[in-house]
């Protein structure tokens, strides 16, 4: 090679690694260049200790001893060979970046929407934009009252056990007694396991943070029950998605579509229930939302800035939730799909720029997920596979039913409790004769409906429709996966798709209001935005005020009736036992019946005879009625019949009878005596 040959190759090199007059990617190269050095110090730092770790637990594993190896000894192994593919992927983009920064202002795929323009055309910008602030604000403060209510609601399963696990810490024998101690979860447990499949890591992550954050200045008894803070982050995510679906509707159709999508997600039963749970549901809302708010304006700029928060938030949303993998797969792959049909069509340059951009943000996306995922993806697999009440499950032949009218009013359409007062369903409210929700679906579907069309009718929104749909398609590969591995599939699990649904009604609503405030009435669209919605929460007022005014499950309430108040300031101490119940945590006190139903009986016995000589109540807790009787029929036979015991406090569940929970109270033998006289 010529020394002129090998100037030339150098100045290029030198050009590509830092072009003269390129400030983006200048820009882009010094970033590339931090994360490589953080990653390389990271592994250096960690070492041999922490790649070995992998090794060495899965070594316990195969030798049986599973309950030796600590959720974070396969993250550390993860994490560090995850920063040494995370470091090469930085440096392959650093060395290319010439090749796929592009400009600052590239060619865009089109508007999709300009609030700008149609308001300087006619002349009421100023009225448009403050009207829509005003409808979306609002929106958010009306959420957040009726969300409000929810939050001092009783744990209940998956809550309970994320409470007692994953955040807070459990009692490990009966408190007073010897050997008994408070077990606090170690953060290693809380980012990590997953032990019974319901772990939402980065909700988990987030609650911890919070919860310690508010005990160390709020001192509380171990054990004690709070149940507002763990439901505090996910509150916070559910009202930020009223004001993030909003900016979305905007963004894609116009100011209406997006008041109409915020009134719509503040009243809508389903978003007013997981949007207080201490589980991860709304904060895959927010994120789902999120996404398309991002891919909107990605469509519409073309810029980095827009492309890069989209790819991030494609790892928060599977991060938050794993059932999501499904809608993130899938949505890219027809995103990617559709960018490289665009390279065969006129919008070429603007194709090409934005699949480059997809694929290098999904790139730097990959980055933080592999040295994050990898694990807490396994340990879910595990659960779901290993847990008897997951995996060999058949999935309800109604479930589609049952996720549609769901998604759309927010009640399921079969109804499993007909002696219910509080069913929530489709066919209760039908023979009630409640013919409003009725409706309200019948509507809730048109407005969805006018809106998928309006997005196809109009070219540039026709491709972020076919994303959408493709969204809402990949509950379909959820269903299969989980029929033909037979594992349990809840109604809930279809929750995260909510935003897209109210998006589309959101824009078959604004749609009609633009029309009507086409016309000289400037103030027509947004009144009809906000009576639609107050219709529509008319038409939907039964499942909003019982979502609102009770919770899924109330442990703690039969807890209250028979100790008299909430550990650990019980003002009596009567005998406690249970059955199927997951209401521990309100009363450690408990004594589990066994699983066999003749030993029950034998605990059953010698409680009453301690109770006789004591004199002090015994209690005995029920729930999910219907395993109760099918494991244990004669001592659910002698708690029912017979006079010995009398029904105490009984909680109505909403949906199932699974969510039921009452109290047995034993009758001493004087008041046996006295009523069969």
């Amino acid at each position: 090679m010529s020394s002129q040959s090998a100037s030339t190759l150098g100045s290029r090199i030198v050009h590509c690694l830092w072009p003269q007059g390129n400030t983006l990617s200048k820009l882009f190269g010094l970033g590339l260049a931090i994360i490589t050095v953080a990653l390389i110090v990271f592994v250096n730092q960690t070492g041999e200790d922490w790649r070995e770790d992998w090794p060495d637990a899965s070594a316990k594993v195969e030798a049986g001893d599973r309950s030796k190896v600590k959720p974070a000894e396969m993250a550390r192994t993860s994490a560090y060979w995850g920063a040494c593919a995370g470091a090469g992927v930085a440096v392959l983009l650093l060395l290319t970046r010439c090749a796929w920064v592009g400009e600052s202002r590239p060619a865009t795929l089109g508007r999709v929407h300009s609030s700008k323009r149609a308001g300087e055309v006619n002349g009421r910008r100023r009225f448009v934009v403050g009207t829509f602030w005003f409808l979306v604000i609002l929106a958010m403060a009306v959420g957040t009252v009726l969300r409000m209510q929810r939050m001092e609601f009783s744990f209940y399963n998956d809550e309970n056990h994320v409470y007692t696990r994953i955040i807070a810490g459990q009692w490990k024998g009966v408190p007073g007694e010897d050997g008994a101690k408070f077990d606090q979860p170690s953060w290693g447990e809380t980012a990590f396991s997953n032990n019974t499949g319901n772990n939402a890591f980065l909700y988990s992550i987030t609650a911890r943070a919070v919860f310690d954050a508010w005990r160390a200045k709020n001192p509380i008894a171990d054990g004690a029950v709070v149940e507002w803070v763990p439901r505090a982050p996910v509150l916070v995510f559910g009202v930020l998605t009223i004001l993030v679906i909003a900016l979305a509707g905007r963004a894609l159709t116009g100011p209406w579509a997006g008041a109409a999508a915020a009134w719509i997600l503040a009243l809508h039963p389903w978003h007013l229930r997981f949007s207080t749970e201490a589980r991860a549901y709304g904060m895959a809302m927010f994120f789902i939302a999120l996404s398309i708010w991002l891919l909107v304006r990605c469509w519409q700029t073309n810029g980095w800035r827009w492309w890069l928060p989209y790819g991030l938030t494609q790892l928060l949303i599977v991060y938050t939730y794993p059932g999501t993998v499904f809608f993130v797969v899938v949505v890219n792959l027809v995103l990617a799909g559709l960018l490289g049909l665009g390279m065969f069509s006129q919008h070429r340059p603007a194709a090409g720029v934005a699949f480059t951009r997809l694929t290098v943000s999904a790139l730097l996306a990959a980055i933080p997920a592999m040295m994050l995922l990898v694990v807490p993806v396994m340990a879910t697999r595990d659960a779901m596979s290993e847990s008897a009440a997951l995996a060999q499950a058949s999935v309800d032949p109604g479930w589609w039913a049952d996720s549609v009218t769901s998604l759309f009013v927010g009640c399921p359409w079969f109804n499993f409790t007909p002696d219910s007062r509080v069913a929530l369903a489709m066919e209760y409210a039908l023979d009630q004769g409640i013919w409003l929700l009725l409706v309200g679906l019948v509507l809730s579907v048109l407005a969805a409906v006018a809106g998928v069309v309006v997005l196809f009718k109009n070219a540039p929104t026709r491709a972020i429709a076919w994303v959408l749909m493709a969204g809402l398609g990949s509950l379909g590969l959820l269903y299969f996966n989980s029929a033909s591995k037979h594992l349990a599939l809840m109604v809930w699990y279809a929750a995260p798709m909510l935003p897209v649904v109210v998006l589309m009604m959101g824009v078959g609503v604004g749609a009609l209001a633009k029309r009507l405030g086409s016309g000289g009435f400037a103030a027509a669209a947004p009144a009809f935005v906000l009576l639609a919605s107050v219709t529509w929460g008319i038409l939907l007022t039964r499942p909003i005020s019982v979502v609102t005014s009770m919770p899924k499950a109330d442990p703690r309430a039969v807890v209250r009736s028979a100790r008299g108040g909430d550990f650990p300031d019980f003002d009596k101490r009567p005998i406690t036992l249970s059955l199927w119940f997951d209401g521990d945590n309100y009363d450690p006190y408990l004594t589990n019946f066994p699983a066999s139903d003749e030993e029950s009986l034998s605990l059953l016995d010698r409680s009453v005879a301690m109770a006789e000589e004591q004199e002090c109540p015994l209690f005995v807790y029920v729930a999910q009625t219907q395993k109760a009787r099918s494991s244990h029929p004669k001592t659910m036979e002698r708690l029912s019949m017979g006079g010995e015991f009398s029904r105490g406090v009984y909680q109505e569940g909403l949906g199932s009878d699974l969510f039921d929970n009452y109290a047995f109270e034993w009758r001493p033998r004087v008041y046996q005596e006295a009523s069969e006289k």
